[in-house]
Order: structure tokens, then sequence, then C-alpha cells
């Protein structure tokens, strides 16, 4: 038996034009209501208010149904913090709402793009004339559920109103991938949205047809400059906000397939935003200048590997070019924002890149550092000045100019430290461009170098003290580097290109 849920907040408001009453049903920013299956939510007149401020927005589950009588609809408001031209990703929370005259509508300082997946990806402006033309990609001038738009008005921290009705049921979105590339900006990004009134966990998300386990949420708000986020939802509480937009990376073989928005994804918890998930073996560092900075995450998972996978997060970069830009770089050489790797021993290196907005001094610093990683003496090398840098014990700060730079930076770990009398203990040898590379604790050695078949290339004595390079004269080829002296042997494949 259903039973009728009566509301009672009733506001009267005095309409100038014709001294006439409206009566409306407000709900209050942060709080949570559930319509319980086989309750209806009534209301006899006038329209229901969902209000957003700076403190969050409501956050309402419709399990039931609601009933709005006499011509009322339901007004969820959007609350947009930030400065003028502040970018926001959103979709809507109710069903067919025109854009064309409503509040979302843009000016002519103001801009609302949707996503055009097809190789190489577009936005594509809402006033946009030429092909392809907005209508045209959106299938119309009206939201359409499930997806997600990129918006920034010329009004700093606006409220806008969706109206129409509510989205209580499942919801599906098409999935595009228009090319074979993988882990690449070029295919299978789809900009989506929270179609509902609460937030969804995406942990309890089907995510077989995507790319990887990640969403990436823009935030305008994020600690240290605007930029997206990656919301992990291999891990629990993976919360993405009321009608957030988002994007995934669908599968080439996900194309033209539909994924589902269910009720059950839907959850009271994670507040207006997401939640960070948590992990026990896990390192974040830190790119800062001044005010501004970015952070980079890497992860122990036993799940991953070296290599980009479904474990890993892609990097994204801020609207705001101010904002300087971190990331690592995976063996097969993908930006991530977030890099799981499968285990830690002396020869792991993982490559840092950079993006740097203006000539500043800039620091890189831990701000994380737990389990596998804590035991663990974090090396920073700086290739630029040949110089080697203990991490773990305080920040380094070096000058940089203007620019996109990924060669610069590589992060090493170790059991000892190289400035200390411990037992020896060889940090790596690797190649980058022909540079043969050795860091070690040792200072000297003899450096031997074979061929495949056995044979010896080259031999001669070396000072390391921490680090040596040498620019190696090589055919392309695999070859065999061998260090040792009175205390230690150590031999490793390295690969000419």
């Amino acid at each position: 038996m259903k039973t009728k849920s009566i509301i009672a907040i009733i506001i009267f408001v005095l309409l100038i034009q014709g001294i006439a009453l409206a009566q409306e049903v407000r709900i209050d920013p942060t709080t949570t209501v559930t319509i319980e299956t086989g309750t209806i939510m009534d209301i006899t007149s006038g329209n229901l208010i969902l209000e957003s401020n700076a403190g969050g927005d409501v956050s309402l589950i419709v399990l039931g149904a609601i009933e709005i009588n006499n011509g009322g609809k339901t007004h969820a408001e959007r609350y947009l913090p930030g400065s003028a031209q502040t970018w926001h990703l959103l979709g809507s929370p109710v069903s067919s709402m025109t854009i064309n005259g409503s509040a979302f509508a843009p000016g002519g300082n103001d801009d609302f793009f949707a996503w055009y997946e097809s190789s190489p990806g577009t936005w594509v402006n809402y006033k946009n004339s030429d092909e392809p033309a907005f209508n045209t990609i959106n299938g119309g001038d009206s939201f359409v559920a499930g997806k997600g738009y990129l918006i920034a008005y010329n009004t700093a921290n606006s409220t806008k109103t969706f109206s129409g009705n509510i989205i209580g049921g499942n919801v599906t979105f098409t999935l595009k991938n228009s090319g074979s590339k993988l882990w690449t900006y070029e295919s299978g990004w789809n900009l989506m949205s929270n179609p509902y009134t609460s937030s969804i966990d995406w942990n309890k998300a089907n995510r077989s047809q995507f790319q990887d386990d990640f969403v990436y949420v823009y935030d305008p708000n994020k600690s240290g400059g605007e930029g997206y986020i990656s919301v992990d939802g291999g891990a629990a509480h993976a919360y993405i906000g009321p009608h957030q937009g988002f994007f995934v990376i669908a599968k080439t073989t996900a194309n033209n397939q539909i994924f589902n928005f269910s009720k059950a994804l839907q959850t009271h918890e994670g507040g207006n935003f997401l939640k960070s998930t948590d992990s026990q073996d896990i390192l974040i560092l830190k790119l800062s200048s001044q005010d501004n900075f970015d952070e980079t995450t890497i992860k122990l998972s036993e799940e991953s590997d070296f290599n980009r996978d479904r474990k890993d997060g892609i990097k994204l970069y801020s609207f705001n070019s101010s904002v300087p830009q971190l990331y690592s770089i995976s063996q097969d050489g993908i930006k991530l924002s977030v890099n799981s790797v499968p285990d830690l021993n002396d020869d792991t290196q993982i490559p840092l890149g950079i993006r740097i907005p203006n000539d500043n001094l800039y620091t890189i610093s831990v701000q994380r550092n737990t389990g596998h990683f804590a035991s663990n003496i974090l090396y920073l090398e700086d290739k630029v000045l040949n110089k080697l840098h203990k991490l773990s014990s305080e920040n380094y700060q070096f000058t940089a100019i203007q620019g996109n730079i990924k060669d610069r930076f590589v992060l090493h770990f170790g059991a000892t430290d190289i400035h200390e009398n411990d037992p020896i203990k060889i940090l790596n040898i690797y190649t980058y461009h022909k540079q043969l590379n050795i860091i070690s604790d040792i200072q000297q050695a003899m450096l031997e170098i074979f061929d495949m078949q056995g044979r010896l290339i080259s031999s001669k004595s070396i000072h390391i003290n921490g680090k040596y390079s040498e620019m190696l004269k090589l055919l392309p080829g695999i070859y065999i580097v061998r260090l040792q002296n009175s205390n230690m042997v150590k031999s490793k494949q390295i690969i000419i290109q």
C-alpha cells in the first residue's frame, strides 16, 4: 500500500503583479531527504525548491515518487562558486529542460560547451553556428540526462536553477570511442554527469566499459588552484556530487554501447562534491610556487603494472594556466595523475613531468608518505643539474622557465642512505637517450660494458659518489653493464635505441 507524505514547509510569496499568493516547498541546503519506496511526496500547490549555497546542495533520493500538482515544478538550484569566468562541469537533474531562455543560456560574455568525442575531441560552443553545431552533437536544445557540460559565466558566485521533473529512475548514456588508440586524449573521452539530486558512488558502478577505474572531476575550488581530481572507483567511497559533470574514458569496444546509471548508485554520503580515497601505501608529491600548487599520487597495488593500466589515472591539466602541473610518467610514456605500481626496489625509477606557467622558483615536496613508501628513502634526480637530492629529508627548490618539461626529474627509492656508512646498496643503473646513469652509494668501481655475445666493449675505473653519467657511443641494441669493486658485483641489462 502506497502512503503519501505531505510536506508542510510552506512559504507564501507575495507577487506584485496581480497581488496573488503562491505556495512553495523549500528544502534547505545540505539537508538529506529520502522518499522511500511506496511513499509519495505530495505537493498540492506550488513548486519544490531544492536550495543551494556555498555550504552545499540538497541531497534528495527518490525511491518512491514526487507529485507536484497544479502546474508546479521542481527547481533544483546550483551554486557556482568562484570568480567570474570560473569553469564548472555539470549536468541536469531534471528531464528535458530547454537551455534557451533558461538561466543557463549563455550571454555575450558567458560560455557553454558540450564535448564532441569524435577524434581528436572537440569542445562545441552553444553559440557556435558552424558544424559541428551544438544542437547537432547534443541532439537538440535541451539538457540530456547523464550528459555533462562545461560552463563559465561572467558573474562571481552565481546561482543557476534547473526546472522540470526530477530524475528519479534509471538513466542511460551512449558511450563513444571513435578511434582505436588507447590511453590518449584522441579517443574514448566521454563527458558524463551524475543525473541525480544526491551523490553517487562510482565504486558501485559497472566500470567494465571503461579503460580505467577513474572519473575525472573538475574542481574550481581545488586547493592550490583549480584543476581536475581523479576519483578512484576501484576504491570504496568514490563519491561524485549531485548533478556533477565528469570525464571517463570508454574502451574501443564500448563504442555505441549503453552505460546505465541506476538508483542503486545513489547515496547521501560524500556531501556536495566528492571524497578522496585512502590507501595504506601511498606517496603524494607537491609542486608549488607562491599560492598555487599541484599534486600527483603514487600508490602500491599488486594488481597494477609499471605500464599504464586501469589502476592508473590520466593527467588532465587545469583550465587555469597560472597553476603549475605535476605528474608521473608510466613506463610506456603516459602522463598520470595517479600512478599505481606493483612494487618498489632499488631499481625502481619513476619519471616526473612538470608544466611551468612562468619563469620562477618552484618547490617539490612530499605531502604524504605512508606504508611501504615510508620505509624507503626518496631521492629526486635533477637531470638538468646532474644532482641527486634526498627528498624524504627536505624539499627541493629549483628554477625553471615556462613550458612543459617531461625529462628533467626522476624519483628513486632506496632502503639505505647514500650519504650514510651503511652496507653498499646500488640504487639504479639505467640509460636515457644513450646516456648511462648510475646512482649508488659506492665511491669507486670498475665499469664494464658487454654486448649480448659476451664481448667486452669498454672497461674503465669510475668515481660515482651518488651519481655517475656518461654518453655511450654504442650502436642500437642490448648490452650488459657490470659494476664491481672489492665488495660487490652488480650487472644490469640496458637497451640502446
